[in-house]
């Protein structure tokens, strides 16, 4: 069975190549992402999210995304409840959890109670993420920058097509998602 990561990421267009970004490194390193858009609709969202979690051998909790947001203008915390029900659910078990945030030292005023554990800064951007999960991902014969690069920009280009032709979003319709997901992974074996 190929490893799997959980990603936990804000639901907004600006986290679009963020996700992308995570989905196609994590192709490279043989990892396949997971996210609760990839399931179907049931009745108890928090039993679907906790089963996927204990699934997954990774999990990249963004917790970036801290302005209010959405018709009623309120801050988002299902990205810090996820990341905590995730420590929780996982603290003697295997399960590697990695905290992501875009600006230094947010996370350490935020969210006090992780202090020590070191965030992946990815300043918001692409590259950022590449560099995060380089760090993570660390092994001999990993790819390079460079690839990491050419893989994104193709999945990325191959999303755009799908959002464009009605698909939806990776964070809201599960057939784009596993699309993305497939993709990333034909790519990088091509590469």
């Amino acid at each position: 069975r190929r490893p799997s990561a959980f990603l936990n990421i804000a639901d907004h267009r600006a986290n679009e190549p963020l996700a992308v970004a995570v989905i196609s490194d994590s192709a490279c390193f043989g990892v396949r992402v997971r996210m609760v858009s990839e399931l179907p609709p049931q009745e108890n969202r928090l039993d679907r999210l906790k089963a996927l979690i204990r699934d997954c051998d990774f999990s990249f909790h963004d917790l970036s995304h801290v302005a209010r947001d959405g018709r009623f203008r309120v801050p988002r915390f299902n990205m810090s409840f996820e990341c905590g029900l995730t420590i929780g659910m996982t603290v003697d078990s295997s399960h590697k959890w990695h905290i992501m945030e875009k600006k230094p030292w947010r996370v350490q005023a935020s969210l006090s109670d992780l202090n020590g554990f070191e965030p992946l800064i990815h300043f918001g951007t692409v590259k950022g993420v590449h560099a995060a999960m380089l760090e993570v991902f660390q092994r001999a014969d990993q790819p390079p920058p460079a690839a990491l690069n050419r893989v994104y920009r193709r999945v990325m280009r191959l999303y755009l097509t799908l959002k464009k032709r009605g698909y939806g979003t990776i964070f809201k319709s599960p057939l784009c998602f596993r699309s993305t997901i497939y993709a990333a992974q034909a790519i990088w074996e091509e590469e």
